[in-house]
C-alpha cells in the first residue's frame, strides 16, 4: 500500500480530492465468495435445499433451479443449479437484498474511507435490481447513507446508463449526490446536438436543465456531466477529430454546474476506433519516443492510429487540445460560479449561435457568452444590465481573440467568454 499512500498524499497536498471505483452489482466469478458457492450448490442433492449456515456465500448471489429468461442466468456445472450475471458468466450478481452482504460492503467501504478514500464512483446502479428503479434506489439510499455516516462530506456519484434526463432524475430519489449525466453524453447526447444545430437557445435550455429537472427531485444533487467515458466512442470520433469542435464541446462541458468529468486522454484527443471495448481503453498517448512506463493496451485491442500529437509535444503547443483544456480549467477554477451557480438565461442577449447566461453564487454574478457558430458575434453590452462588467476570461479556439471594446463583445467563432462586474 506505499504506492497508494504515496498517490493519496499526492493528491491531498494539492487540493485534489481522490474517488475510486466501487462495484458491487457483482463479483468476479474467480472471487472467493463465489467460488465457495459453486462448490457448495455443486455437492447438493437433486432437489435439496441450500443450508445457509452451512455455506452462507451460498446465499451472497441468486442462485435458482429455474433460469430466469432466455439471458443472464447460467447453469452451475452439470446440476440442476442456475445463477445470474445480467452482464456476463463471469460476473455473477450479488444479492444485495442480503444483509451479510450489505455488512461486507459496508466493511469494504470503511476500509477505503479509513485509508483516506474521499469517495466513490458506484458502478451500474440501475442494474443492481434490473428493472426496478424502486429497488436501485433503496440501495443507493441505503449505502449513501452508511458511507455518509464514516465520513459526511464524502462523494458518490452513480452509473445510471439512462440518456433521458427525466428518466434519469428518478434515481437522484435515492438521495445519492451525483448520477453522471449520460444525457449529456455520446456522439447522440446534448451537447454533440447543439454544437451541430449552432442554436444558442439550445445551448440555453441544455445549461438549465440540470436544475430544472434533477434539482427538482435532489436540490442538494450535484451534476456530474461528461462527454465520453470507458464504454463510448471517444470525443474524437464523436467529432469526427474536428479539433475545433473537441474544443467547443470541451468549453461547454468545463463551464457546466456541477462536477464535469474528463475521461483520459480526451484532452489530446486520443482516437478510438469501432465497437471494441478495448479500443475505447489504450494506454495514456504519453509520447511516442519515450514509452517509459506506458502499459501494454488491452488483450485484444487493435492499433489503433493516433491523430492528435502526444503530450510531451501538445505541452509545447499554445493551440493544442491539450493546452485547451489547461485553459478551460483555469477558468474553471478562477470562477467558483460556474460550478456553483444559479442559471439564469440572458434572453436579450441569446439568439442565432450566441448563448448569454448569468451564474450567480455567493451574491457574485458573472456573465458567460459562447458563439458556438462559425462567424464572429458582436455583442452590444453598453444599454444593458452588463455595461459596467470587464471582460475576466476567454477561451478561444484559435488565434483569433475575443474582445470587449466600447461596449462591444466580439467573440470569434466557437469561442466562449467570462465577464465579471469591474471593481
Amino acid at each position: 500500500m506505499r504506492r497508494w499512500d504515496a498517490l493519496l498524499d499526492a493528491c491531498h497536498a494539492r487540493g485534489i480530492r481522490l474517488i475510486i471505483d466501487f462495484v458491487f452489482n457483482h463479483t468476479s466469478a474467480k472471487h472467493p465468495w463465489f467460488l465457495q458457492a459453486v462448490e457448495y450448490y455443486k455437492t447438493l442433492a437433486q432437489g435439496a435445499k441450500p443450508d445457509y449456515g452451512v455455506c452462507p456465500y451460498a446465499a451472497y448471489y441468486h442462485f435458482s433451479t429455474e433460469k430466469k429468461g432466455a439471458s443472464g442466468w447460467y447453469r452451475v456445472g452439470n446440476t440442476e443449479w442456475y445463477y445470474e450475471g445480467m452482464f456476463w458468466d463471469q460476473m455473477p450478481d450479488l444479492a444485495l437484498e442480503n444483509e451479510q452482504v450489505r455488512r461486507e460492503l459496508e466493511n469494504a467501504a470503511s476500509f477505503w474511507l479509513n485509508m483516506g478514500v474521499d469517495g466513490f464512483r458506484l458502478d451500474a446502479v440501475k442494474e443492481y435490481v434490473s428493472g426496478s428503479p424502486e429497488s436501485n434506489n433503496e440501495i443507493l439510499s441505503w449505502f449513501s447513507d452508511y458511507v455518509t455516516s464514516v465520513n459526511p462530506v464524502a462523494y458518490l456519484v452513480g452509473e445510471a446508463w439512462e440518456t433521458n434526463a427525466v428518466g434519469l432524475s428518478v434515481y437522484y430519489k435515492s438521495g445519492i449526490t451525483s448520477l453522471f449525466d449520460f444525457p449529456v453524453a455520446q456522439a447522440t447526447g446534448s451537447v454533440a446536438t447543439v454544437i451541430k444545430s449552432e442554436s444558442g437557445e439550445k445551448l440555453a435550455s441544455l445549461l438549465t436543465r440540470s436544475a430544472e429537472i434533477y434539482g427538482a427531485v435532489n436540490p442538494s444533487f450535484i451534476d456530474a456531466p461528461f462527454l465520453s467515458n470507458h464504454d463510448t466512442s471517444r470525443i474524437s470520433a464523436q467529432y469526427v477529430n474536428d479539433p475545433i469542435k473537441m474544443k467547443l464541446a470541451a468549453g461547454i462541458l468545463l463551464t457546466m454546474d456541477g462536477s464535469p468529468f474528463v475521461y483520459y486522454g480526451e484532452e489530446l484527443g486520443m482516437n478510438s476506433m469501432g465497437k471494441k471495448d478495448e479500443n475505447k481503453r489504450l494506454p495514456m498517448h504519453w509520447s511516442d519516443t519515450d514509452t517509459t512506463g506506458t502499459p501494454l493496451p488491452p488483450s485484444g485491442a487493435d492499433s489503433v492510429e493516433q491523430k492528435f500529437p502526444a503530450l510531451d509535444i501538445q505541452m509545447s503547443d499554445p493551440l493544442s487540445l491539450y493546452s485547451y483544456y489547461k485553459s478551460a480549467i483555469r477558468v474553471r477554477n478562477e470562477n467558483p460560479e460556474l460550478a456553483r451557480g444559479t442559471v439564469e438565461i440572458v434572453p436579450s442577449l441569446t439568439s442565432g449561435s450566441v448563448c448569454a447566461v448569468t451564474k450567480t453564487y455567493n451574491e457574485n454574478t458573472i456573465l458567460v457568452c459562447y458563439n458556438i457558430g462559425e462567424t464572429s458575434a458582436n455583442l452590444v453590452l453598453s444599454d444593458t444590465p452588463f455595461a459596467k462588467y470587464k471582460l475576466y476570461n476567454a477561451l478561444a479556439v484559435d488565434e483569433q481573440p475575443v474582445a470587449l471594446e466600447k461596449g462591444v463583445l466580439t467573440i470569434p467563432p466557437c469561442a466562449i467568454a467570462v465577464l465579471r462586474p469591474k471593481g
